[in-house]
């Protein structure tokens, strides 16, 4: 049998068997290809049926199953590599340890501690927290600390309430801390009307208003009784001339700055006084205080006339009490925790407390209960907590710095405190308060009797750029500075040295713009505090010094005033100011009853609205070096004050040195007052009608009485042998004592006197004026006269002896040196209208100038018909030409 090949040309037998064999083969490839295609595809179908078993739905945590079959391997090892990528949720149980037994530390572990506290460092003595292996350190916060130091440039971060309300808590921000990143910041000075029940913290309020979950709320009454006492003890003495028959009585409350007050006092014993109060005629208060004491609210009778902070005024009194002076006052109540006639009974302290839930609805949860019921009482907003929060970190060891944002208003109904609190024994340091562009802290009624910020027992704090928005209510003092039981209790440590820099108070007007007080028992050192820039204008006292060690404070420039009492009201310490504008409605600087050791000083001051200058009160105590400077300085009044001259120093241990001041406004009431014990007016311009009088010792030198006619000591009881009595004189006498020198006296022209009298010297018959008139000239004994220039034409004094025109005898020891330029008004002549007067003993040492002398011969008589101008002298019979041309 033959086989026939097919070919496709020519080959080869064994060429045609290779090609038959492979075309015999291409089905078998073809179908293991196909096979293994089949098994993959089973084994994908199978893996995918092998997810689909594996994972829960989503959210829900599945355990692995017990896989059986052909693939079950696979299974179990693809469900335990979904539970470590997170495809599948996973519930483990951490080991579980206590702090002591938390071993050492490794970065990256985690374990759970069941007695750590929630911190960024582990801590025993919590109710448990996992514990994270960082940096070296097991950390324990509720969330690892974020940090950006490893970033540069821009750094963007993204809230997600899509309102804003997003924010960054308690950061520090390049060492600044923000006040509205510790607490919900209201900004509100809307009030409600709400209701309490005690012990609850639920309150409901008229209407929904605009209260905000988190932030403060305040009810006045809500809160507990105050635990301070009705002031006991006070006295009143009275201070009156001319007719004193109207009585006067007291009573006094006690405030706590927390709201509270205390019920009225028992009425004081009654004092007489003039029916209308004023600076002359007043009444002085001494109010014993107690240490829980933060103000007092005083009656006169029924009408409230003051609020005043309890400030231990003299360390030197038996028992902590402050002084009150009542020049005829009065106030207006405004707050809800004040009584506009003396109350029977306690006010209790506010509610002060935060919102936990119900903002934007009329019924709130409070974070804390109520103390007492209160119904319809009005609430007002306050966002003082946020700012005390930024102000009182854990420690102030290297200090803190709060800035409040630009643009911001917190709104507050109780005191800023900063510092330590009463009895800590603890000093804070470093503080810093600072304001910016378009801020302010803004009160609201509440407020009135209370400091807006009040710092104690501090030491270098520093408030700068606020602004003090009063005009919802009269605070106490926009900053007060108090001392209150310092580290080491009485004696114990400094505090001070603190700093107000471009405070302004110019919206509302508290009662006292910066003050620097201590609490009963405790007046220590609160010293050499600066203050800087202040603006704007107080009830009472632009700067209050509230106790004997308050000292050298120091006030740089600024434009303040004290509408009822002074610029700078002291109750002991002293002061410095350097320039600025200070004014006031009655005393620039009023010292009033308190304890005074060392000297104050006023340097180039500028002021245009005030009624006086100086005042000392004379139960004031202090030692000889207590009182005061003024160099230079325009005292300048407005048209509707009597002028700045007044001085009333009645402290016979006061010092005063005026140099260099100009008074140019001053009037016949403008009275120098000086019961001190040394006093000088040296180099000063003074305005018309300046009078002195006192019984001190008072040296006025090289001082130009502008048009006035002074009287020095007109009552006759000015003392010492070198006091200088300086002036121009048109129609009185400068009055003295025996044992007076006189230096650099001007006379002016005209047809007045000036004389030099002895109250105890009898002769009254000689007048220095052309026409005999004039005021009587009296000459004591033992009188010198230096740089005397009379521009009268006739008279004056001779130099060299002890006579005085119109004498016929000298007085002892009458001495007239360096007699100036005679600037003679009238030249005479021998004959007509123009003669000479006849010499006679009524002309005696008089001097004249003549037109038409013949030859001017000194010591030959005069003799007329020349043409030479020549000085003559009478010596009781003829006239004497002198040699000398005129």
């Amino acid at each position: 049998m033959s086989v026939r090949m097919a070919s496709h040309g020519s080959r080869s037998a064994s060429s045609q068997v290779k090609y038959f064999m492979k075309a015999q083969m291409r089905p078998s490839i073809y179908r293991r290809v196909g096979l293994a295609i089949a098994v993959t595809i089973i084994a994908s179908v199978v893996t995918a049926k092998a997810r689909a078993q594996n994972l829960p739905p989503p959210g829900a945590y599945q355990a692995i199953p017990n896989y059986t079959g052909t693939n079950a391997g696979l299974l179990f090892r693809q469900a335990i590599n979904d539970r470590f990528s997170g495809a599948q949720p996973t519930s483990p149980t951490l080991i579980n340890l206590s702090f002591a037994d938390l071993p050492a530390e490794q970065d990256g572990a985690l374990v759970y501690c069941n007695n750590c506290t929630a911190a960024v460092l582990c801590a025993a003595g919590g109710s448990g927290a996992f514990a994270f292996g960082q940096n070296g350190a097991w950390s324990c916060a509720a969330s690892a600390p974020v940090t950006l130091s490893n970033y540069t440039g821009a750094v963007g971060v993204t809230g997600n309430s899509t309102t804003g309300a997003d924010t960054l808590s308690q950061v520090n921000v390049n060492g600044v801390l923000n006040p509205i990143d510790f607490g919900v910041v209201s900004q509100s000075q809307n009030t409600g009307s709400a209701t309490t029940t005690a012990s609850s913290a639920t309150v409901t309020l008229a209407a929904a208003g605009d209260w905000k979950n988190g932030e403060g709320i305040a009810i006045p009454g809500g809160g507990p009784t105050p635990s301070i006492s009705a002031p006991s003890g006070t006295t009143v003495a009275a201070s009156c001339s001319g007719t004193c028959s109207t009585g006067y009585t007291y009573q006094v409350v006690a405030l706590d700055g927390a709201c509270g007050a205390t019920a009225a006092s028992s009425a004081t014993s009654s004092v007489d006084n003039a029916s209308s109060l004023s600076q002359a005629n007043y009444n002085t208060l001494t109010i014993p205080i107690v240490a829980a004491d933060s103000a007092l609210l005083i009656y006169r009778g029924s009408t409230p006339i003051a609020i005043i902070p309890a400030s231990e005024e003299n360390a030197s009194n038996s028992g902590p009490a402050a002084f009150y002076r009542d020049i005829g006052n009065s106030i207006t109540i405004s707050s809800p925790c004040l009584s506009s006639t003396p109350p029977s009974s306690a006010q209790s302290d506010a509610l002060y407390t935060t919102i936990s839930s119900g903002g934007g609805t009329t019924t709130l949860t409070l974070a804390s209960a109520a103390s007492a019921a209160v119904s319809g009482a009005t609430a007002y907003h306050d966002d003082s907590g946020a700012l005390m929060s930024a102000l009182t970190p854990a420690s102030y060891a290297s200090g803190v710095k709060v800035a409040i944002p630009p643009d911001t208003q917190f709104v507050v109904s109780r005191p800023v405190v900063v510092g330590s609190a009463s009895g800590s024994n603890d000093i804070d340091s470093g503080i810093q308060l600072q304001g910016g562009a378009y801020t302010s802290i803004a009160t609201t009624a509440m407020m009135q009797g209370m400091s807006v910020v009040k710092t104690v027992n501090l030491f270098q704090g520093r408030t700068s750029n606020l602004n003090i928005d009063d005009s919802n209510g009269a605070a106490l003092c926009a900053i007060e500075h108090n001392v209150d039981d310092p580290a080491g209790g009485v004696g114990g440590a400094y505090v001070g040295q603190d700093e107000d820099d471009n405070l302004t108070f110019s919206t509302g007007a508290p009662y006292y713009g910066v003050c620097y007080t201590a609490a009963a028992g405790y007046d220590e050192n609160n010293s050499e505090n600066i203050i800087r820039a202040l603006t704007g204008t107080a009830l009472d006292a632009g700067v209050y010094i509230g106790h004997l060690n308050s000292l050298q404070n120091t006030i740089y420039g600024g434009n303040f005033d004290g509408e009822n009492e002074a610029a700078i009201e002291l109750h002991g310490g002293s002061f410095h100011l350097l320039g600025g504008v200070p004014t006031s409605n009655d005393w620039l600087f009023d010292f009033e009853d308190g304890g005074y050791t060392h000297t104050s000083s006023v340097t180039g001051i500028t002021t245009e609205g005030s009624a006086a200058t100086l005042r000392a009160d004379a139960n004031s105590v202090g030692t000889y070096s207590a009182g005061i400077s003024l160099t230079g300085g325009d005292y300048g009044t407005s048209s509707s004050n009597t002028g700045g001259l007044a001085i009333d120093v009645l402290n016979t241990n006061f010092r005063m040195h005026i140099e260099g001041a100009n008074f140019p406004d001053g009037a016949s009431s403008e009275n120098v007052v000086f019961d001190g014990y040394y006093g000088v007016i040296d180099n000063c311009w003074m305005g018309a009608d300046a009078i002195t009088n006192g019984s001190g010792t008072l040296q006025i030198s090289h001082t130009f009485f502008a048009s006035g006619n002074p009287t020095v000591a007109s009552s006759g009881t000015f003392q010492g042998a070198r006091n200088y009595g300086n002036g121009v004189s048109d129609a009185s006498a400068v009055n003295q004592q025996t044992n007076v020198a006189l230096e650099s006296l001007i006379m002016n022209s005209g047809a007045g006197s000036i004389g030099i009298n002895n109250p105890t010297n009898t002769r009254n018959d000689f007048s220095f004026s052309d026409n005999g008139g004039g005021t009587p000239v009296e000459v004591a004994p033992n009188i010198q006269v230096r740089e005397l220039t009379d521009t009268y034409t006739r008279e004056g004094l001779e130099p060299g002896t002890g006579y005085v025109i119109g004498e016929s005898a000298a007085q002892p020891n009458v001495f007239v040196d360096e007699v100036g330029a005679w600037h003679f008004v009238t030249i005479f002549s021998g004959t007509g209208a123009s003669a000479a007067p006849t010499c006679n003993s009524g002309e005696q040492h008089a001097r004249v100038c003549v037109s038409d002398s013949t030859a001017c011969t000194s010591g030959t008589d005069y003799a007329s018909g020349g043409s030479d101008a020549c000085e003559i002298w009478c010596n009781g019979s003829n006239w004497i030409e002198s040699g000398s041309g005129c």
